[in-house]
């Protein structure tokens, strides 16, 4: 019997650690991993390339991303020289089961408002994925700071 409690404890921690592509074993719950953290902008990728020159400020690469228990959240962006270009607020809400997340938020007059496929969501890495109106699928990787 004790044998059997243990195993499924067991799997439940694996299957916990397998809900995104890249996952990894934790303990915390993916609301926990994810908010009350500040979430550097490190790394874009335009169908699977990365990229520099972004098309808009909110792929900047250094925008910080801040997700807060029940829903809102705020990006805030620089210029290239550290000059602060806009802090703005926003809403965001898991979904499927915490394998995805919905974004909205509106900077620089631009709306930006999509549901994103969570691909890692660790103590230090976030990665998701979302594809846009035009069919390009962006990538965008944070790491905590």
């Amino acid at each position: 019997m004790k044998k059997s409690i243990l195993s499924l404890v067991l799997v439940a921690f694996i299957l916990n650690g397998c809900r995104y592509e890249e996952g990894v074993l934790n303990f915390q719950s993916p609301e926990n991993r994810l908010v009350a953290e500040l979430w550097i902008l490190s790394h874009v990728l335009k169908d699977g390339v990365e990229i520099t020159e972004v098309p808009n400020d909110a792929l900047k690469i250094n925008n910080y991303y801040t997700f807060y228990y029940g829903g809102p959240m705020s990006v805030v962006t620089y210029t290239e020289t550290g000059q602060l270009i806009e802090n703005t607020h926003g809403e965001w809400a898991f979904e499927n089961k915490y394998k995805k997340i919905h974004i909205y938020f509106i900077l620089r007059n631009k709306r930006y408002t999509y549901t994103a496929r969570i691909v890692k969501l660790s103590a230090k890495e976030f990665k998701y994925r979302y594809t846009d109106d035009d069919g390009v699928e962006w990538t965008l990787e944070f790491y905590k700071g």
